[in-house]
């Protein structure tokens, strides 16, 4: 038993260490804020002027601007200086409320930049037309280009974080050998998932709840001991224990009539089973080497699967027979997923690429590139216009979801990026790193929404659920 001045002790160390990493962090967020703005500005300061709608061709008493210069040259200078300093004065002001627009639209990126537009040319002895309105719109840019939450009590690193399909909660797997349930609300915990004696790799929620009545709610957990754990996806309580694997199990997913959820295994094979009793239903057995996860089509009638033998493979439900295989990626393929219309995949790979395929062809339609190092997670949006990259970098990436275009980096976890989820109505992306912590993000911009802070190491590779 630990004495009570030991505990005392290791409470002090752990404040101290805490106030250490808050140091840090703000040192770091500072530096970034400030990269940001400088190369927004740089970046914007170089594009053309633009067009605005004002006229100054003809003063109020509508005489010619050119012949009231002849007739009174020294007036018509000083003139000439009031309506420049008018004309900067209105055009700061207009990008000022096109600033105040954006931000209040959620997109910070741009308000900001349209904020610093506003800014003259040259800021040397010059005085700033509208200074205090500028100010003011860089500020509501900056405040709003934040983080949500964070969802803090694990004690290792979280591999997982995912929404529950109603979006009120979101569930956490870490290698605490719990999991957890989260209140999006007030980011609170709501459940303490705990049992089994190993790394907890993956979680997933079952489509039951409110929408969906007849179909009891439900929750699974894999760990690395091969065990499956099932769980009321309500209350947190343990509904069965299954073992079947033999080896680590380490991704998960229901299926979206909430009968069925196949689980991912180093054993080189995925299975199928029973979300009512736990019951084994197929056994999926191609890959040559380990299988790194496994996910339901939109219509439930495949199973796409990644493995170390760098490609992913396409399964009927039904039959349980291998039907495309997906082979182009040079290194293991760590994660895939199907866009909401089934029509096309994506693959994440160790090799740092991410792929875009015609998941009825089993052609490449892109390849992503610009991560620095492994691709680690991969998700689409739920309408299919936006895709997710997590990797090693400790970067999230924003592409579009049909042609691969690159759209938005996202910075902000210290740690490698395990796991990506979107909400249900696609506004929100959630991402889990070994950091600690697992973010919540705009996924129209890329803008900072929360930060989850708990775990108490870092989040490993698994998958994320946005409720």
């Amino acid at each position: 038993m630990t004495g009570p001045d030991e505990t005392a002790q290791q409470w002090a160390v752990d404040a101290r260490r805490r106030s250490a990493v808050k140091r840090l962090k703000l040192q770091v967020a500072a530096a970034l804020v400030f990269s940001a703005g400088f190369i927004g500005y740089s970046w914007y300061a170089g594009q053309p002027e633009p067009v605005m709608e004002v006229s100054d061709s003809v003063q109020a008493d509508g005489q010619n601007p050119e012949q009231s210069a002849k007739r009174n040259p020294g007036a018509s200078a000083g003139s000439a200086q009031i309506d420049t300093a008018q004309r900067a004065t209105q055009r700061a002001r207009k990008l000022v409320a096109l600033s105040r627009g954006r931000t209040a639209a959620g997109d910070a990126v741009t308000g900001a930049l349209l904020a610093l537009e506003a800014l003259p040319d040259n800021l040397e002895g010059a005085e700033i037309p509208a200074a205090t309105a500028i100010e003011h719109a860089l500020y509501a840019a900056h405040f709003s280009h934040r983080e949500v939450a964070v969802l803090g009590g694990h004690i290792a690193d979280v591999h997982v974080a995912r929404f529950s399909p109603d979006g009120k909660f979101v569930l956490s797997a870490s290698s605490d050998r719990t999991a957890r349930l989260w209140h999006v609300a007030d980011a609170t915990e709501a459940a303490f998932l705990k049992g089994h004696s190993d790394e907890v790799w993956s979680a997933a929620f079952g489509p039951g709840g409110p929408a969906n009545p007849e179909i009891a709610p439900r929750a699974a957990t894999v760990a690395s001991n091969g065990f499956v754990r099932l769980w009321d996806g309500r209350s947190g309580k343990l509904i069965a224990v299954i073992k079947g694997h033999e080896d680590a199990v380490v991704g998960v997913d229901f299926g979206p009539h909430g009968r069925l959820f196949v689980t991912a295994s180093h054993d080189g094979t995925a299975r199928l089973w029973d979300a009512r009793t736990g019951a084994r239903v197929g056994v999926l057995k191609g890959h040559q080497q380990r299988v790194l996860s496994a996910v339901f089509s939109p219509d439930g009638q495949r199973i796409l699967t990644t493995s170390d033998d760098a490609t992913a493979r396409l399964w009927n439900v039904k039959s349980g027979t291998q039907t495309t295989v997906l082979a182009g990626h040079s290194s293991g393929v760590t994660g895939a997923a199907f866009s909401p219309d089934g029509a096309r995949v994506g693959t994440a790979s160790s090799d740092g690429t991410a792929r875009l395929w015609n998941s009825a062809t089993g052609a490449e339609i892109a390849v992503l590139k610009g991560h620095e190092t492994w691709v680690s997670a991969i998700a689409f949006s739920p309408d299919g216009t936006r895709l997710a990259t997590g990797s090693r970098d400790h970067t999230v990436r924003l592409w579009d979801g049909v042609d691969g275009a690159k759209v938005a980096v996202l910075r902000g976890h210290t740690g490698w990026v395990n796991a990506l989820a979107f909400g249900p109505d696609g506004k929100r992306l959630a991402s889990a790193s070994g950091d600690y912590t697992a973010r919540l993000w705009t996924a129209r911009t890329g803008a900072s929404l929360a930060k989850l802070g708990g775990h108490g190491k870092r989040l490993p590779r698994s998958r994320l659920a946005v409720t």
